[in-house]
């Protein structure tokens, strides 16, 4: 009797273990062999199932079904028999590339059932957001590798002419042209406050890491902001208000699984759309209208351009809440040929392509997290760049695979041999605006020099490097001008007070030429290439100035930055001036010597940075930037030096740009300034012209329809306002137009005309008003744009005729 029981219970047994028995498997593409995101597998004729990961990996309990189907976008539907599969291994399972597209046709019925879940979807953000938690903390690996494909994304292109693609066959199948990883903390509290620092990063051919937190640069981190970034480029979210004006969408699938349902939801933009439009596939979790998966791209591509599509994946990690846990990206470079097609003659059919998978772990979201340094968004950890094996195999998912392992040990020895850490130094002179050659830097800056003053003006300038120490600079630079045929020469001397190079003192002299009546603030032009810096190549009439002067720079928590300086400065005008003796005037005079003492100060609430080779890069923030500068002139001796001028001079600037949500943005810049005291032309105010009868290229925030020194004022305030369109219509290679609306009024007064000579004397007190149009981007050509302007002045200042008060310019454009 017991033996009988036994055997009942060992069959009940094992047909329970059967039962409940997990089919696990891996799906790929049969032609690449790459793994297929997302796709949903069903169980025998029924909607139950579940969906695989980035990685094409899933599992499920198959229970008394006989098959399952496996389908997703972009690929054949598959059917299996259960029995075909083995239980005990991970099955790989391929999949015919198909027609179905995101582009194909649905028929809708009257009420789009779509529509009330992506309502939901929205409604429920706050609750689902990440950026809505308190805090979170968790680590991520990345890995990112670059080779060839067709334009289609295969990298097994080869496979179609064997012959004619043999090298690359031979050299692709063994390694990528391109491989790199890293190691990542994220930590986050409330109100968008993150910070990631970089453990660890590892760059084929590189002895250093650059490029360390790539990856988690490529893709926002999750899918719930307004604006979604891919690489560097913003796209109107379809999770956003006022979705259903821009985008579409319909119900394309519903998986069931355990006791939730996963709705599959295609989107992409209606049509004649004219804003930076995603299409894609969203997953979304039924149980709390959350997102599950994502798969997104960009609804338009150039045929020249960079495709990028993107897969995430969400998990529920605790009963309230789904957390990214991984991310996938894939560029095409379509602009980036290497080889022709043979089948359609493309001269590039053959392009770059790179892919980067990242995963997130040690997700944490009851921890207290402090941030130190809230302001710096990414920084590299200490010896990031030097971990050893042990550390990279605590995080990596999988062990690198034979390809992976090849690509650093060819790269890395090509690497050494090409010096590739030399070459980058290219990349790094254009970030950083220096050229390093081992123990000193060639200030770029210093190379040319364009104004109407001095035409052209071919220089040098060498300074000491971090190399020799991080904890002082010296620096001399010099240069002609052509058209004024004078020398200009300067040096300087910085010592270092903090590691970070932000807290320093700072002495130099020079010998040089500077607009006279201009308005510095602290951190001007500090961009090399930067429409704002067009005004100073109109400048004709310049002061000629030797000066020495020291200063101690700091700044506080890096979005408040802090100069306090002193400076004697001899200066030769071209704009004389009238002295004071008694009751009479002396004769002209265009020789002045000034001693100053001063302070400015730079507030960008909100700014933020990263680090990027060795220095903090600003990221910038949505609030207006402050800047004001406070000087004092002094009578004093300094050495043989006699200060000539009394006065208290105080400036003021505000800067802010407003970005739509879907496109386009305002643009302002309020600028006011008072000297108290009785000071030549050069310490007033010229009014920021810009009009020259020889140039006519529009210069944004300046007076366009002013010349150049034709209006002085003691005291005065401007406000150059604009609202830009955005694209206007779909984006092309050659032209992307966009109109910008500009109006620009100022109004100041002068005090002591009857001391000036060489110049006209007139002022603003009667306000000065002009308005324009600007055409942006008509013309695109490599990173350069070009368009067209027309300003027109009108008002008290007004000329007779309208075709005085009108000008037309160029206007100039950087894309990057």
């Amino acid at each position: 009797m017991f033996r009988k029981y036994f055997v009942l219970l060992l069959i009940v047994i094992s047909s329970l273990d059967l039962c409940c028995q997990v089919l696990k498997g891996k799906i790929i593409d049969a032609g690449n062999r790459q793994p297929v995101s997302f796709a949903v597998i069903a169980i025998g004729n029924s909607n139950n199932g579940t969906t695989a990961d980035l990685d094409g990996n899933f599992s499920l309990t198959p229970g008394d079904e006989k098959t399952i189907s496996i389908h997703v976008i972009g690929y054949l539907k598959k059917t299996i028999a259960v029995s075909e599969l083995n239980l005990g291994i991970i099955n790989i399972i391929k999949l015919q590339p198909g027609e179905i597209s995101l582009q194909e046709i649905v028929v809708r019925p009257k009420e789009n059932p779509a529509i009330p879940i992506i309502k939901k979807v929205i409604d429920n953000k706050p609750e689902n957001d990440i950026a809505n938690l308190k805090h979170y903390l968790c680590k991520t690996y990345a890995k990112t590798y670059f080779t060839l494909s067709d334009r289609n994304g295969e990298e097994d292109f080869y496979n179609a002419d064997s012959v004619k693609f043999k090298k690359s066959k031979d050299m692709l199948e063994k390694t990528y042209l391109f491989f790199m990883e890293s190691v990542t903390e994220k930590k986050y509290t409330y109100k968008g406050n993150m910070q990631e620092k970089v453990l660890s990063s590892r760059v084929s051919g590189f002895k250093s890491a650059p490029f360390s937190s790539f990856a988690s640069q490529l893709q926002s981190f999750t899918f719930y902001g307004d604006n979604i970034e891919l690489m560097g480029i913003k796209y109107v979210s379809p999770l956003t208000s006022g979705t259903f004006k821009r985008y579409e969408f319909d119900i394309t699938d519903t998986v069931l699984w355990g006791s939730d349902t996963t709705i599959l939801i295609r989107f992409y933009p209606k049509k004649n759309h004219s804003f930076n439009a995603m299409k894609g596939v969203l997953y979304i979790s039924k149980s709390k209208y959350v997102l599950a998966n994502v798969m997104a791209e960009p609804a338009e591509i150039k045929k020249d351009g960079t495709g990028i599509k993107v897969q995430q994946l969400y998990e529920k990690v605790d009963p309230l809440h789904w957390f990214p846990v991984q991310a996938n990206t894939e560029i095409l470079f379509y602009g980036v040929g290497v080889s022709p097609d043979k089948n359609t003659g493309d001269p590039k059919g053959i392009i770059m392509k790179g892919v980067s998978k990242l995963y997130v772990k040690d997700i944490k979201l009851d921890t207290v997290i402090r941030i130190k340094n809230k302001s710096v968004m990414a920084f590299n950890g200490d010896n990031f760049d030097k971990k050893d094996e042990k550390f990279w195999n605590t995080y990596r998912v999988d062990s690198l695979n034979a390809k992976e392992k090849r690509s650093y040990k060819l790269i890395d020895s090509i690497g050494s041999k090409a010096k590739f850490d030399q070459k980058l130094k290219w990349f790094v002179a254009l970030t950083t605006g220096k050229w390093n050659l081992g123990y000193a830097d060639i200030d770029l800056k210093h190379l040319v020099r364009f104004n109407d003053y001095e035409s052209v003006r071919p220089g040098f300038g060498l300074s000491t490097s971090n190399k020799l120490s991080k904890w002082f600079c010296v620096s001399a630079y010099g240069g002609y001008g052509i058209k004024d045929k004078a020398f200009k020469y300067g040096g300087s001397a910085r010592i270092n007070l903090n590691d970070r190079q932000s807290t320093y003192v700072l002495v130099e002299a020079a010998s040089e030429v500077i607009e006279s009546a201009g308005t510095f603030f602290l951190g001007e032009n500090a961009a090399l290439i930067s429409t704002e810096n067009i005004r100073p190549l109109l400048i004709s009439r310049m002061d000629k100035v030797n000066f020495a002067k020291a200063s101690f720079n700091t700044s506080v928590r890096n979005s408040v930055k802090v100069s306090l300086y002193a400076q004697t400065q001899v200066r030769q005008s071209p704009f004389g001036y009238y002295r004071n003796y008694g009751n009479s005037l002396t004769s002209e005079q265009t020789n002045f010597i000034v001693n100053e003492a001063g302070l400015q100060l730079r507030y960008w609430p909100g700014e933020k940075f990263a680090e990027s080779f060795g220095q903090l890069v600003s990221l910038g923030s949505k609030h207006p930037v402050f800047s004001l500068n406070i000087s004092e002139g002094l009578l004093n001796k300094v050495d043989v030096y006699q200060g000539q001028f009394s006065y208290t001079k105080i400036d003021l600037r505000i800067d802010h740009k407003i970005n739509f949500k879907v496109k386009g943005y305002i643009s302002y810049q309020l600028q006011a300034g008072k000297v108290f005291g009785d000071v030549p032309y050069f310490l007033q105010y010229n009014n920021k012209g810009s009009r020259t009868d020889s140039y006519y290229i529009s210069a944004e925030k300046t007076f366009e329809t002013m010349y150049l020194n034709e209006f002085i004022s003691t005291q005065y305030a401007a406000l150059f306002f604009s609202i830009n369109s955005g694209q206007l219509v779909k984006a092309n290679k050659y032209c992307n137009p966009e109109i910008e609306v500009v109006h620009n009024y100022g109004i100041g007064t002068l005090q002591n005309r009857e001391k000036l000579t060489n110049i006209e004397l007139n002022d603003i007190s009667k306000g000065y008003s002009e308005a324009g149009l600007r055409f942006k981007n008509l013309i695109k050509s490599g990173v350069s744009s070009f368009g067209a302007a027309v300003f027109y002045r009108y008002g008290n200042y007004a000329y007779e005729t309208i075709e005085k008060n009108l000008t037309y310019k160029l206007v100039i454009g950087f894309v990057f």
